[in-house]
């Protein structure tokens, strides 16, 4: 079995719809689901370095009061812990995601599940800068990715066309938010769903 997933590592759903899908296949010890990660822009034009604390960001976006906003945020952590997720929203630093997702493309297949997990898990639990050279050489180093090969990301077009490939087949497919799971079979699942939702998908291919 093959799942395509579009995911963006600055969506707080993509992280907890990946996690639920991973609880999925555990329970059911499925060991020969095939997944492939796809590059999915909420902001491309997102700064790089992180400007405003979440709930002012939200607040903009969304145009609705500071309180609300909090509001949205802690509705999202505590969707998170549903799924073993501790969020820190006191540290998270919204920033662009384009270096992130062109580092993932760097290493071979045995290792993306475990950078793709790292990825999440440094910005949502441990409040990286996932478009700072210096955060992403730390996680990269993990997985045999030297700190030259870092800042060849900020400094050379590499593995921006993979980036973009995925960002074109995604509109192709009209994609309009993440995370998305497409299933060999051209059926798929929209948001971070329920667990018996990937379960029942899951079990009836």
């Amino acid at each position: 079995m093959k799942i395509k997933i579009w995911a963006d590592y600055s969506c707080p759903f993509c992280y907890i719809g990946k996690t639920t899908l991973q609880k999925a296949m555990d329970e059911l010890g499925l060991e020969d689901v095939e997944i492939e990660y796809k590059a999915f822009l909420l902001d491309p034009n997102a700064p790089m370095t992180n400007i405003e604390r979440t709930e002012e960001a939200l607040a903009r976006k969304y145009r609705v009061s500071r309180l609300e906003a909090k509001q949205m945020v802690d509705g999202v952590v505590q969707h998170a812990k549903r799924v073993g997720l501790h969020y820190r929203y006191d540290l998270v630093q919204a920033t662009n995601t384009k270096a992130a997702h062109r580092l993932l493309k760097l290493v071979d297949e045995k290792h993306k599940k475990a950078l793709n997990e790292a990825l999440y898990h440094a910005y949502f639990i441990e409040g990286k800068n996932l478009s700072d050279p210096k955060d992403l050489s730390v996680i990269a180093q993990e997985f045999g990715i030297e700190p030259m090969d870092v800042e060849a990301l900020f400094n050379t077009d590499i593995q921006q066309n993979e980036l973009e490939n995925d960002v074109n087949e995604a509109r192709t497919l009209r994609i309009a938010g993440v995370p998305f799971f497409l299933f060999e079979d051209g059926t798929s699942i929209k948001g971070a769903q329920p667990i018996s939702v990937f379960k029942d998908k899951l079990m009836n291919k």
